[in-house]
């Protein structure tokens, strides 16, 4: 099925539509996953997550370099070495990359904590409330988050 979001889709619906996409038999079959699958799902991308994040501190160097050069040749099989894009713009395609997978790995973790929530029958959305809010007053500040939606099950 294929879903259209909108500037109205709202954080419920998307619930409602992974939970959906996570139960189907015919697509990964999850409904009688143990909550220590949702938990180690949830491990497992942080780390890819931390790993990320190690390859854009490490940065740039030669060896990365060298790996860039040798994909964009494979993926350009007819170019020539003297067709290879610059140093600079090999380095501006690598930051690319490993932004794209930081924020990829990131937006995995965000489905997983949402399958969590609603194997444990909880309002993942409730939950960023109640916690967002509870912060807040600790620190004395007066913004508050309003969660406008009839599931507020935390």
């Amino acid at each position: 099925m294929k879903y259209t979001s909108s500037p109205d889709f709202s954080l419920q619906e998307f619930s409602n539509l992974n939970l959906s996409r996570c139960d189907n038999p015919l697509a990964f079959n999850c409904a009688n996953q143990p909550l220590l699958y949702w938990s180690t799902a949830i491990a497992e991308e942080a780390g890819e997550i931390c790993g990320a994040v190690k390859n854009l501190a490490r940065g740039f160097n030669q060896r990365e370099l060298a790996k860039m050069k040798k994909k964009w040749l494979k993926n350009h099989e007819l170019a020539t070495k003297e067709e290879l894009p610059s140093d600079q713009e090999l380095e501006a395609m690598w930051l690319d990359e490993k932004e794209d997978a930081l924020i990829k790995e990131a937006a995995d973790v965000f489905i997983y904590l949402d399958l969590l929530a609603q194997k444990s029958n909880k309002s993942l959305w409730g939950a960023i409330q109640a916690k967002f809010n509870e912060v807040s007053r600790e620190m004395g500040l007066d913004n508050e988050y309003i969660l406008y939606s009839n599931n507020t099950n935390i």
